[in-house]
């Protein structure tokens, strides 16, 4: 017999057993289902395929919350960053306008070797930045001037957009710069 032939009646007896067990486990099957009846409690009923779907559509809502929830969370904390950003350039104009508005007078008289603010002049340099600036409505403005430096703090709420619906309506931003005249 060649190699092949033999190879052929192997598998054809390996078959016939296979099928020969799995007829086996039929007859097991049915008696247990028949135990079961004869116990009261009849058959385990199939799991329908409705049930299935109804399982797979509660996981997609849940998925689905939860990708709302990141991207909810990623836009509105671009928004926040970028209010932040936009606060904090305001700030660093302001301070550096500030700044800039130094004591002419003193600064002639010593010979540019005393280089100090004047309050008043570095107060409206700060004042023309943040009007020029369109800060929008509820922007705290704090602003500290001594002869050394100018200090400019701002805050400002941001309404959420999705975070709104797990509670936080609203965020407090803050920013703030401080800027000193030049000296040799």
């Amino acid at each position: 017999m060649s190699l092949l032939a033999g190879k052929l009646a192997w598998s054809r007896s390996a078959r016939r057993e296979r099928r020969a067990r799995r007829g086996g486990e039929r007859a097991k099957r049915a008696s247990s289902q028949e135990r079961r009846a004869s116990a009261g409690r009849g058959p385990r009923p199939a799991a329908s395929a409705t049930n299935r779907q109804g399982q797979a559509s509660v996981l997609l809502i849940g998925a689905l919350v939860m990708g709302l929830a990141f991207a909810g969370l990623g836009i509105d904390g671009a928004r926040l960053f970028t209010a932040r950003r936009d606060l904090h350039n305001v700030a660093d104009s302001a301070a550096l306008a500030g700044a800039s508005a130094i004591d002419e007078p003193a600064y002639r008289e010593s010979a540019g070797s005393d280089t100090r603010l004047d309050p008043a002049g570095a107060r409206a340099a700060v004042q023309q930045v943040l009007d020029a600036s369109n800060l929008p409505r509820g922007t705290v403005v704090d602003v500290k001037v001594d002869s050394t430096r100018v200090e400019v703090r701002l805050s400002r709420p941001v309404r959420m957009t999705f975070l709104r619906i797990i509670g936080l309506g609203e965020e407090a931003i803050g920013a703030s710069a401080a800027a000193s005249p030049r000296t040799k």
